[in-house]
């Protein structure tokens, strides 16, 4: 199972007792992708750069894989946001000519940039809209933001199916992650719903970006960050002893 993690997200776990024993365990590993920089990667890792707009990828390294976050946030520009399609395929043009490979993580809030005059609900729309489907072709490894309705294990692991449905016909090649949060957009969530959001997940995806998120400008309802979730998370899956109540 790849686990992709925010470097910072992986020092907030490794502070905590126990947590630089998962960490340095079974997290070092090739399965474990890492964006950015922290002294609690760990040396197999997979490392990864993350930009919030297409113009950035001049600038990384060729031959490396990136993680293009478009959300409706002001870290993307209006132009990007406002037509993700036409972004990621541009990011893709100039990936194929520097090597590079891509993770693409289309936040589901797009629906309120690409239609601003839009008030339903948003998930029901990025389906209708097939945005995934137009999206798939422009990355090799698409991360499904399924985290906001997490908390809803069942919920969750039917926007999964539907998503996986429409990528497969954008991109049958495509790696295919699922998002999960320990505080999204503040929301509190268990640890047992996100560890049933795995058992119902795991055989559809190749893995997950667990995020441990704290209030900022890329998330100004977040709070306090909970890396105490997610390394109980992590020793369930990695079947390790805890008491996760």
């Amino acid at each position: 199972m790849i686990l992709l993690f925010v470097a910072t997200s992986l020092l907030k776990i490794s502070v905590l007792p126990g947590g630089s024993h998962i960490v340095k365990g079974p997290l070092n590993t090739k399965q474990t992708w890492v964006i950015g920089k922290s002294n609690a990667i760990p040396p197999k890792a997979l490392r990864l750069y993350k930009l919030n707009s297409v113009s950035g990828l001049k600038h990384v390294p060729d031959g490396s894989g990136v993680v293009l976050d478009i959300e409706d946030w002001p870290l993307t520009p209006m132009i990007e946001k406002s037509h993700p399609i036409k972004a990621y395929k541009q990011a893709s043009e100039i990936a194929t000519k520097k090597h590079l490979w891509i993770v693409g993580t289309p936040a589901i809030d797009l629906v309120k940039s690409i239609n601003p005059n839009y008030h339903g609900k948003i998930y029901n729309a990025f389906v209708k809209w097939h945005l995934a489907q137009k999206l798939a072709p422009f990355v090799q490894v698409y991360e499904i933001q399924a985290q906001g309705i997490e908390s809803n294990p069942y919920r969750y692991k039917a926007f999964v199916e539907e998503e996986i449905r429409q990528i497969r016909l954008g991109n049958p090649n495509a790696i295919i992650l699922a998002g999960l949060s320990t505080n999204p957009s503040g929301q509190k969530v268990s640890v047992q719903a996100l560890y049933k959001d795995i058992q119902l997940t795991r055989n559809l995806v190749s893995g997950y970006w667990l995020n441990i998120p704290s209030k900022s400008i890329a998330c100004p309802k977040c709070g306090v960050a909970k890396p105490k979730i997610a390394l109980k998370l992590l020793k369930l899956l990695f079947k390790q002893q805890d008491n996760i109540y």
